[in-house]
């Protein structure tokens, strides 16, 4: 199935009608809608730089706005990891918090968002694990950095542990808490994502990682 450029889906937008095209009707807020649309399936499918940077002018363009290019939503991965009615999870400073999250983080250049979640846990907790199915793709479009979120969580079990292995900026220490002591009132939640995954995870919430394919060039 081929993929429409990022052009050709925002030609009805202002400023961005190509010749001969008839502008569509239904306004900006459409048009919006669409950029994001485009930068994500971009983000996920592609997870080419390259490309990202053709778009993301277009996109930005189609947000009313100074701020629209800061609009577009990151994408993001986290790892939710069980071990004997426990759950991994890392202790942080965010702007001078010490909040709770799942191991979670950014795409790096290239990167297939499974192996984005096995680094990101690896280099914030010291575990390694092996990802077994995606919980689900969560949509945080208004968090209070004004940044939208696009966060692919994952169900993973633990391997092995190297308590030597120097962790990320930022991380103050992996902790394994139980669904009850992560909401007893003594941690700050990084963000609403952090518990509603492990309620989803409780749940049974799983597909399989198949959805998830990664296409080189």
């Amino acid at each position: 199935m081929r993929t429409r450029s990022a052009g050709a889906i925002l030609s009805g937008c202002p400023g961005q009608v190509a010749p001969g095209v008839r502008p569509d009707p239904s306004g900006p807020r459409r048009c919006a809608s669409m950029a994001r649309a485009t930068m994500a399936v971009a983000a996920i499918r592609y997870h080419r730089p390259d490309m990202n940077a053709r778009i993301a002018p277009i996109a930005a363009a189609a947000i009313p706005g100074p701020a629209g290019a800061a609009r577009l939503p990151r994408i993001t991965v986290a790892a939710v990891v069980p071990d004997d009615g426990r759950f991994l999870f890392v202790e942080e400073r965010v702007r001078g918090a010490l909040v709770v999250n799942q191991p979670a983080g950014h795409l790096d250049p290239g990167e297939s968002l499974v192996d984005a979640a096995l680094r990101e846990t690896l280099e914030e907790t010291g575990w390694r694990i092996e990802v077994t199915g995606l919980i689900a793709i969560y949509h945080w479009p208004d968090p209070p950095d004004r940044k939208p979120v696009l966060r692919f969580t994952f169900a993973a079990r633990p391997l092995a542990h190297d308590p030597a292995l120097p962790l990320d900026a930022g991380i103050v220490r992996p902790l394994w808490l139980t669904p009850a002591e992560l909401v007893d009132g003594r941690h700050r939640l990084r963000s609403p994502l952090v518990e509603r995954s492990v309620r989803d995870f409780l749940a049974g919430a799983r597909a399989p990682l198949a959805l998830l394919a990664s296409i080189s060039a």
